[in-house]
Parts: C-alpha cells; structure tokens; sequence
C-alpha cells in the first residue's frame, strides 16, 4: 500500500518543483523519500529540499515550506509539514 503512495507523492513533488522553480525535469534531483527514524517525525521523510537548496540559493526549509503549501491533498495523506531542519515529513 506504501509503494503507490510514494509513487504518488514522487510525482506530485516533481510537478510543484517543476511550477514553483520553473524546473525542467532534467533539473529536477532525485525524490529521495525515507522512513524517518522516530514515528513522531512521519510515516515517510523527504530530503530533496537539501538537493535544491544550493541551486536555487534558499534555505532548506524554506523551500520545505513551500513544497508543502504547494503539495495539496493526496489520498491516503493525512499532511505534511516542514519540519525544522528541511526534511517535508509526510503522515
């Protein structure tokens, strides 16, 4: 049940990196998502704001914010935060 949802949630992130950044796909790094390592951070963790953040000259968690305000709902995601350090936590 895990897997479509990434593969979902992978796609989304590429379209909202794409429309928020103007992003050609080639520009556009890894999703990498993860298990985060304490339930309380998410069900899964995404890091391609700390890829990002380099190339586009903006705070890690910046661009965590804005991915999440731009992600909206998906099915089988309750939300999704930025949290602190830039990881996009998904629950």
């Amino acid at each position: 049940m895990i897997l479509p949802i990434q593969n979902t949630l992978r796609t989304r992130i590429q379209d909202v990196l794409a429309e928020l950044y103007e992003l050609k796909p080639a520009d556009i790094p890894d999703i990498n998502i993860q298990y985060p390592p304490k339930r309380t951070m998410g069900d899964l963790g995404i890091t391609v704001a700390f890829e990002l953040a380099r190339t586009l000259r903006k705070a890690p968690r910046a661009i965590a914010n804005e991915i999440v305000q731009s992600i909206g709902s998906i099915q089988g995601i309750s939300h999704a935060e930025a949290a602190p350090n830039g990881y996009v936590n998904v629950f």
